[in-house]
């Protein structure tokens, strides 16, 4: 079983399966035939398990896209801007940087940025903040699985 190869197509190991089905109902019972049954049977199982694996490991690669994934040498995200509130509809430059355990930054990372109330402020995705009503907000960064955070205010 180590040298089938899955290919899209179920048509060898069904028909191993159904021949040897077909030799068993509706002829005599031989031994060959009972283990090309048996064989195609496993064949096809095999196949559409490694089909199943390959399909939800696809799915995770999509849900969790590489920039989203864990980084081994990113231990913290520090997220610096603002460092009074900011006025209405005036974006304001935010900054992220990713530190390793030694507290070394990580150069060319890219980062995901998020606002934890969108109706007090946006940010984009060059990390500029744009205030839209008066309150308190948490904006965000990840990269690597990481996410570092800063309470913004925003004036009226």
């Amino acid at each position: 079983m180590t040298d089938f190869q899955c290919s899209e197509s179920f048509q060898l190991p069904t028909a191993d399966l159904v021949w040897g089905a077909l030799l068993i109902v509706g002829g005599p019972v031989s031994v060959p035939s009972i283990a090309s049954g048996v064989i195609g049977y496993r064949r096809v199982r095999a196949c559409r398990d490694a089909k199943r694996a390959a399909r939800a490991d696809f799915q995770a690669f999509m849900l969790h896209p590489p920039e989203e994934r864990a980084d081994a040498s990113i231990v913290s995200v520090i997220v610096s801007g603002a460092e009074e509130a900011i006025p209405l509809g005036n974006p304001v430059p935010f900054r992220a940087a990713a530190l390793t355990q030694t507290g070394a930054e990580v150069a060319g990372r890219v980062f995901k940025w998020s606002s934890s109330d969108s109706s007090i402020a946006i940010v984009d995705s060059q990390g500029r903040v744009t205030g839209r009503a008066a309150g308190t907000t948490m904006i965000s960064a990840m990269t690597g699985g990481i996410r570092g955070s800063r309470t913004l205010v925003v004036a009226p």
